[in-house]
């Protein structure tokens, strides 16, 4: 302290003197405690309380710590059909420098990038990209040290401006989905051919799938007066129900049509019309006697008499 009392020349010039040195301490012992000034200016003379002024403690004002991630998330649905993803990254404190190579992608999808970055201050949208690839499970992480927080460079390596202080992945769970959903099995344990006025058929799909409605098949054959007439079930295992008013006999067809269900990415499915693997055949006419005689002479003295019976089938 003697030689900060002991000084020359007017009073102003000896208070920016003690500031200078009480600001130049306080970075000092900032940098050692690992807390950052917020800017150049945060330890001036003007934000430094002189002690000849009445106070015993001197003041410093403006002190900011690493910038720190608050949120980072995507609202778009999981799992994703879709070739873009817009993130939002909020900080707890204004920030710059934020650019597409401060980010890594990761997770067992493939061909994903961050395309474009947009934003300012505290909040931020992240872009990210496909080109082709394959599907699975997706990650996004901002990497540590990207932004500033506002330090000048003079003192940024002492105090550490730049953050955030580790990686920070994005909290948003996502899977990118790109494959439909294929028809498994399509099957009627019924006996062929059937007298039943109802046929159920199992319907089976590689994955969970949902809009499947009694329009989404097509009844064929010769067999006519045959209609879908309820589909119940979730997930990927459904029942199909056809039903007989009136008609003809004849051979049954049930084919589920194009493009009439969605996974839970938004794919639709099948590719193509899926026909039922089991040939059913629908007979309600009841068999007739085409013949029923004997070759027997008449009159006979025979103790047994043999008749021929003929149906119709």
């Amino acid at each position: 302290m003697q030689a900060l009392t002991s000084h020359a020349g007017p009073a102003r010039s000896t208070k920016i003197s003690f500031a200078a040195v009480i600001a130049a301490a306080a970075v000092t012992m900032l940098a050692l405690a690992g807390v950052a000034p917020q800017s150049a200016h945060a330890l001036s003379a003007a934000q430094v309380s002189s002690p000849f002024g009445g106070l015993t403690t001197p003041v410093i004002q403006g002190i900011a710590t690493t910038p720190a991630v608050s949120s980072f998330t995507t609202s778009a649905s999981n799992p994703t059909n879709s070739a873009s993803l817009a993130y939002t990254l909020t900080f707890a404190g204004s920030v710059t420098g934020l650019t597409t190579s401060d980010f890594t992608v990761g997770g067992t999808a493939t061909g994903w990038t961050v395309s474009s970055v947009s934003g300012s201050g505290t909040t931020y949208t992240v872009n990210l990209s496909r080109s082709g690839g394959t599907d699975g499970t997706l990650t996004v992480t901002l990497n540590q040290n990207s932004v500033d927080g506002g330090c000048a460079v003079a003192i940024q390596a002492a105090a550490g401006c730049l953050g955030p202080a580790a990686d920070y992945a994005s909290t948003s769970s996502m899977r990118a989905d790109t494959t439909k959903a294929t028809v498994s099995s399509f099957t009627t344990s019924e006996a062929s051919p059937s007298k039943a006025n109802s046929i159920s058929y199992s319907l089976t799909f590689s994955e969970a799938v949902t809009g499947l409605a009694t329009s989404d098949f097509t009844v064929g054959g010769g067999a006519s007066g045959m209609s879908v007439s309820s589909v119940s079930g979730t997930g990927s295992s459904y029942t199909v129900t056809v039903t007989r008013s009136g008609g003809a006999d004849g051979t049954l067809t049930l084919a589920l049509n194009v493009n009439t269900v969605s996974d839970l990415a938004g794919n639709t499915s099948p590719v193509a019309q899926s026909t039922a693997t089991t040939s059913m055949t629908t007979d309600q006419t009841k068999p007739t006697v085409s013949n029923f005689s004997t070759t027997e002479e008449t009159p006979t003295v025979a103790n047994t008499y043999t008749y021929s019976v003929t149906f119709s089938e």
